[in-house]
């Protein structure tokens, strides 16, 4: 079979430039300056050196003029090798919404203009004449482009199109319109709507929301072309992007039956209808060592649904659970004389999943349930990796999925204010068992549904739906992020006209409809947080998933225990960026909690009150910046403790944690567990301990749940039994034994074993000088009977020995949170453990390591600190 009419792709990644046409005036001349694409207006202006990295010290507003400006990415290309020259047809009208082959003829050869990614609102000309305009950074768009092109240089021509100036070059202009003002009149033409997150309408256009500003990211509205451009020149037919192929797994006569639905789309030559093309398609299916298990041709007629089977495949499990086989499906779009036109590969695994919200006692159940089996989702929220998506690259995905693995986690949620999914990102997910919970990219705000922006979101939604179905770790869709919430919590109705919409279609019957028809095979939730019974109550911890900010924005963080929720989707503390990444981005002398930088790269509301508000009632107030930036690092880590530690230990009523947030844009005070840099924070080492399989902790318990006394829970989500011998000692901070308990328990798989503790252990007879240590195996659980600001601790009394690339710490007295910091001059700092608590006698090893392969530099000078340091620092400035 023939293969030598395969589309040929040519990616447009030279010869672009960039110009300032109006709008807000810029600070110096743009005009036909270098530009790359993919990339943005910042980023091509701080290659070229014309602005200050927005990032660094206080620069991030000094660049708010490009939001508001008109730009110009202008490219000149010579038209691809073997295209004939056209002469122009009949004048075509525009479109601003289709991405549809335009009805033009001419011969069976034909050119596609392809945008991966246009940010925002755009009108692309090509040689002078307007193809149409874009107003979706979500989608990708596809342009007939034959009859527009000019004929290719000849053979000899020395140097570029734009060298020579040859007449015959193609001009490529894409004017991309202010976003600040696109937004502004959209919200003026459709009706300005509430939101939270920033200042700007970002609901009255199709633009990640956070790229606005958030109370974690910089305003630093872009614009560009932040995926590639291609042309595609392709004869007779082509497969249309994205594929629709679904695999699904259910009981059959003999065992499980895996199912795959393609469902192929082509772009025709205008001249040719589906009817007289006589076009078929060839799909194969192959097992993970690459044996054929079935194959199909299919004659496309226009409904065309081809279906293969595989009986009793390998299943597909989430990290930790199993193994991830992956399954191709080959197809090949076949011309009447036997060629093949175009031809498609792509992954899929056979797997079930299902979201269980099921009454039950305590209320209505969310547990995802994989292929039968009931999970404890450990994860987190994942934003954009950085501001100017552009730069997200695959190191990006490979970094961010490494560290949720490596943090024992089996679930990243896509926040909505963001972007659907990486191609890149899935795939690896694919692979990992890494699963991957999709919100559509609605967030914080109430959206228009008049036609101006429906039509965007359907076409957004239908493309990306259709484009991500494919991948097994992909297993939940949802609707938006607090959209609900807001509605009913934050005073949105009382800015809403009666009859005025709000994107309630969209989440209960819009996204839905397109969920079910182009997938069919995961679950769909229309908002998070989600009460199933009660769609208007979203903040019910008995019912559904729960956002839980309370502690964060008003109370101390044993609020977590006041209720049981039964899956936590949001919750989250804040710390500071990692020490050596303030370093490389701020100037301020002296640096305070307080000075310019500092308080710029903290875009929470009343942040540094609320900082100091979750440490005050545990820690001393610090001293210096050094202590204050240990104090809150620290503080992060521990009230994350409190949280997923109390939610862990009520699995299964219970089943979820993911915390507010994995990884960040720029380098800012947020509730990141990695910093922008890459260094991951105290709070990240705390999510490994955690989020591992087999977890012990203590908890106040009572007959009736809530509150109590001490008693340990031990949490084995491994799929084995956890066999060990419990240890429970009441001892003074010398290290006395004073009350002592030691049984045998067995924790069965995936569940939860309480243990209720004699009144001896857990009545103390001087609180501020004693604590309750529980060992299980490795796992050790310690409870305080005070706060650290009330606990009688002496100064660290620590033994240091240096190594080659380890610290060897004995401890002669308790030291409490003993913590290795990485310095303001440090590269990024690993460890085996950067934080630990040493009784009186023990000794540690803290393995040093570079944070990348190939890196071997090593830190110059770690740091200890504990709170034994930093009672004593109090102690010393009263």
């Amino acid at each position: 079979m023939s293969s030598g009419d395969l589309p040929h792709v040519t990616v447009l990644d030279s010869g672009w430039t960039l110009s300032h046409l109006g709008g807000a005036p810029a600070p110096f001349p743009i005009e036909e300056i270098d530009a790359r694409v993919p990339g943005c207006v910042h980023t091509d202006l701080l290659e070229a050196g014309l602005i200050a990295d927005p990032f660094h010290g206080t620069n991030e507003h000094l660049t708010d003029w490009i939001g508001l400006s008109d730009v110009r990415y202008r490219c000149r290309f010579a038209t691809p090798a073997g295209t004939p020259p056209r002469t122009p047809s009949e004048p075509f009208e525009p479109t601003s919404e289709s991405s549809e082959a335009y009805e033009t003829a001419g011969p069976s050869e034909r050119v596609t203009l392809r945008f991966e990614g246009v940010d925002t609102v755009a009108d692309i000309v090509l040689n002078g004449t307007l193809l149409g305009r874009v107003a979706d950074m979500h989608r990708s768009y596809d342009f007939d482009v034959t009859d527009l092109l000019r004929p290719g240089l000849p053979q000899d021509a020395g140097g570029s199109p734009a060298e020579t100036g040859a007449p015959d070059c193609n001009v490529l202009d894409v004017v991309i319109h202010a976003p600040v003002t696109a937004a502004r009149e959209a919200a003026r033409r459709i009706g300005d709507r509430p939101q939270t997150g920033n200042a700007h309408p970002f609901n009255a256009i199709r633009k990640m929301a956070c790229n606005f500003g958030w109370d974690w990211g910089p305003d630093l509205a872009t614009s560009g072309l932040f995926r590639p451009v291609q042309l595609i020149r392709w004869r007779t037919a082509r497969l249309r992007d994205p594929l629709s192929v679904v695999a699904a797994v259910a009981p059959g006569a003999g065992g499980q039956v895996g199912t795959v639905r393609v469902q192929p789309f082509v772009d025709l030559d205008p001249a040719a209808t589906l009817a007289t093309a006589d076009l078929t398609v060839d799909v194969c299916l192959t097992d993970p060592q690459g044996r054929t298990l079935a194959t199909a041709r299919h004659r496309l007629t226009g409904a065309d649904d081809v279906t293969l089977q595989a009986p009793d495949p390998r299943l597909w499990w989430p990290v930790g659970e199993g193994d991830q086989p992956l399954y191709r499906v080959d197809v090949s779009l076949v011309g009447p004389d036997g060629r093949v036109l175009d031809r498609r590969s792509r992954r899929v695994g056979f797997r079930s999943v299902e979201l269980i919200t099921r009454p039950d006692e305590d209320g209505t159940s969310f547990t995802v349930r994989v292929n039968g089996r009931d999970l404890f989702l450990r994860g987190a929220n994942w934003i954009p990796d950085d501001v100017f998506v552009s730069r997200i690259g695959h190191q990006n995905y490979r970094r961010g999925i490494a560290d949720a693995l490596d943090a024992h986690m089996n679930v990243l949620r896509i926040w909505g204010g963001g972007l659907f999914a990486d191609e890149w990102m899935l795939e690896r997910c694919d692979e990992v068992g890494l699963m991957i919970w999709q919100d559509f990219p609605f967030a914080c705000a109430a959206y228009a549904e008049e036609p101006e922006l429906s039509r965007q979101v359907e076409a957004e939604a239908v493309e990306n739906v259709i484009r991500m179905s494919v991948h097994p770790s992909l297993i939940l869709w949802n609707g938006s992020n607090e959209t609900i919430e807001g509605y009913v919590h934050w005073g949105w109705q009382d800015h809403l006209a009666p009859d005025q919409s709000w994107g309630l279609d969209y989440y209960t019957r819009l996204l839905p409809e397109i969920v079910a028809h182009w997938d069919g095979t995961r679950p769909y939730t229309p908002t998070s947080p989600f009460n199933p019974v009660d769609l208007m109550d979203p903040r019910n911890p008995d019912h559904g998933s729960v956002h839980s900010w309370q502690v964060w924005n008003q109370l101390d963080q044993t609020h977590y225990r006041d209720s049981v929720p039964r899956f936590c989707a949001e919750f989250g503390f804040q710390g500071p960026a990692e020490r050596a990444t303030l370093a490389e981005y701020l100037d301020d002398d002296p640096l305070t909690a307080s000075s310019p930088g500092m308080v710029l790269h903290e875009k929470a509301a009343d942040g540094l009150r609320k900082l100091e508000d979750g440490y005050a009632p545990h820690l001393p107030r610090p001293v210096d910046f050094e202590d204050w930036h240990f104090t809150t690092s620290l503080n992060q880590a521990r009230a994350i403790e409190c949280g997923i530690s109390w939610f862990r230990s009520w699995w299964p009523r219970c089943a979820g944690s993911i915390i507010w947030q994995l990884n960040d844009c720029w380098p800012v005070s947020s509730w990141a567990a990695v910093d922008s840099r890459g260094r991951r924070k105290l709070l990240w080492y705390a999510l490994r301990d955690l989020y591992d399989d087999h977890f012990l902790t203590i908890q106040p318990r009572t007959t009736d749940g809530l509150g109590g006394v001490p008693t340990v829970v031990a949490s084995n989500l491994a799929g084995y039994a956890w066999e060990q011998t419990l240890s429970v000692q009441r001892c003074d901070l010398g290290g006395r034994v004073l009350d002592s308990l030691t049984t045998p328990v067995v924790v069965g798989p995936r569940d939860n074993l309480t243990i209720a503790l004699p009144q001896s252990l857990i009545t103390p007879a001087d609180p501020s000088r004693e604590l309750i240590v529980a060992q299980l195996g490795d796992r050790r659980a310690l409870w305080w009977f005070v706060g650290d600001i009330d606990l009688a601790l002496e100064p660290a009394d620590l033994d240091i020995i240096p190594g080659e690339a380890m610290i060897t710490v004995t401890a002669h007295n308790l030291v409490k949170d003993l913590c290795l910091l990485c310095g303001p001059g440090d590269p990024v700092l690993t460890s085996g453990r950067r934080r630990l608590t040493l009784l009186p006698g023990q000794t540690a090893v803290l393995h040093l390591d570079s944070a990348r392969p190939g890196d071997s530099t090593r830190p110059a000078g770690p740091r200890l600190r504990s709170v034994n340091d930093l009672l004593e620092a109090a102690r010393r400035r009263r």
